[in-house]
């Protein structure tokens, strides 16, 4: 007798025989259809692990697809009318984050040095827009993911590292020059030296923000000499706090910005003071940053609205050379 069916047959005898299927007679008909139907399902239902390596393909699938499924190469216009560039495509999320004096959420609406010409500049395109708080890097998840939605980023440095996979507007808005935030009681450093002395004084740690770009001046700097780096995540008013509070030296800033904040924040203004960098040259332009999917003809409309009606702010040092980077 095979191992595993004597106990069944024994059952069938004493129950007074068998059915096709292998059921003891003594089962009514619904008794036979409800153990046969069951018996079925059993023998189709799928093992747990198969399902589980199924949802984890179409995961895959969905998570790779900005690789598989590429953008069209920046700056490359869709003819109009195609499935590539609708005749008119949706809103056009813009994404900003807190950050005075460049951008301010108020009671009215959104304000500040970049803000102001975007909102202007958008409003005479007839762009069809919605504004956006975003996280920064977030935004440019977004914009580097996206290939359905259209998103736009406001007040971005152009970096060539940046310009592979987004489109650039025309200036919005230029930095005035760089300055160096100190505690006030430093005396390793007064209140005017250049950037070079000071990032190679003994023991000068540099406090910067992680993800960011400081523009070509300052990136160069970085690079070619021997400086001490921190890097935080935190906003630039974080980043003043931890200078105030010892844990570095300096952090750079544009004049604007640093003036704003320590103007906000009375505690920081009595701790902290800035040292004009006699080499700094202006800083660096901002600009609206645009994802794959938005349509070029938007981008021009966009830009011939700031060209016409938005003269961007440029700055010089008056105590160093002028003109700013590329």
């Amino acid at each position: 007798m095979p191992i595993g069916t004597g106990n069944f047959a024994s059952g069938c005898a004493f129950a007074g025989g068998c059915d096709g299927r292998g059921w003891p007679e003594v089962l009514n008909r619904s008794e036979h259809q409800t153990l046969a139907r069951g018996t079925d399902m059993m023998s189709k239902r799928p093992l747990p692990v198969r399902g589980w390596i199924a949802f984890g393909w179409v995961a895959l699938l969905l998570w790779t697809r900005p690789f598989w499924h590429p953008n069209p190469p920046p700056g490359q216009a869709a003819p109009l009318g195609s499935a590539a560039e609708p005749a008119e495509p949706g809103v056009l999320w813009i994404h900003y984050h807190e950050r005075p004096p460049y951008y301010v959420t108020t009671a009215t609406g959104v304000t500040g040095l970049c803000l102001d010409p975007v909102r202007r500049a958008l409003e005479r395109a007839g762009l069809n827009h919605r504004w956006q708080v975003t996280p920064p890097q977030r935004q440019l998840l977004w914009l580097r993911t996206s290939t359905r939605e259209l998103h736009a980023a406001v007040g971005w440095f152009r970096t060539l590292e940046r310009e592979q996979w987004a489109r650039f507007s025309e200036p919005i808005y230029q930095d005035g020059p760089w300055v160096a935030v100190v505690r006030r009681q430093e005396d390793r450093v007064g209140s005017v030296t250049n950037a070079v002395g000071l990032l190679q004084v003994p023991g000068w740690t540099v406090l910067t923000r992680a993800g960011y770009s400081h523009g070509e001046w300052l990136d160069r700097l970085f690079a070619s000499l021997p400086v001490v780096r921190r890097t935080s995540p935190s906003d630039p008013a974080h980043l003043l706090a931890a200078v105030a509070a010892g844990r570095a030296d300096c952090v750079f800033m544009a004049r604007e910005e640093a003036e704003t904040l320590l103007g906000l924040q009375s505690r920081l203004g009595a701790s902290l003071r800035l040292v004009t960098l006699t080499d700094s040259p202006a800083g660096p332009t901002r600009h609206v940053m645009f994802g794959p999917a938005v349509p070029a003809s938007w981008i021009q409309r966009f830009n011939d609205a700031l060209r016409e009606h938005e003269q961007p702010e440029m700055h010089t040092n008056p105590t160093g050379p002028a003109g700013g980077s590329t």
